[in-house]
């Protein structure tokens, strides 16, 4: 689930209203989503050490995609 996906669940439940975009309006409660999102980030990455999740390795390819280790996903 991105960002975006949470603010639009968030504005159909609190406001009853679609709402597309998160950082290209100036309504109020998307200043208030974005400060509280920026907040939550600031957070997440202080509360965890995320170099200890960084692993060198090398990657060879012929420019396919999917082409990355086993080890590595995506979420």
């Amino acid at each position: 689930m991105s960002v975006l996906d949470c603010f639009k669940q968030a504005s159909r439940r609190l406001l009853a209203q679609d709402q597309n975009s998160l950082f290209t309006g100036s309504d109020p409660f998307q200043l208030k989503m974005q400060a509280i999102i920026t907040e939550a980030a600031l957070d997440i990455a202080q509360q965890h050490d995320w170099m200890a999740l960084t692993k060198q390795c090398t990657l060879t390819t012929d420019g396919s995609p999917g082409l990355l280790p086993v080890s590595w996903t995506r979420r």
